[in-house]
C-alpha cells in the first residue's frame, strides 16, 4: 500500500523555520470536527 505525502512535511520543506505541526482538533468532537460555526 502507497502512502500518499502528508501536508505537514511539504509545509516544513517550503518553510524550515516550523519545526513542528500540531493538530488541535477534537476529533471526537462529532462527524465535522474541523467546522465551527460562527459566533453570534
Amino acid at each position: 500500500m502507497r502512502r500518499e505525502p502528508r501536508p505537514s512535511n511539504a509545509i516544513k520543506r517550503s518553510v524550515p523555520e516550523i519545526v513542528a505541526i500540531v493538530d488541535t482538533t477534537d476529533h471526537a468532537s462529532g462527524s465535522n470536527p474541523y467546522y465551527q460555526p460562527a459566533k453570534k
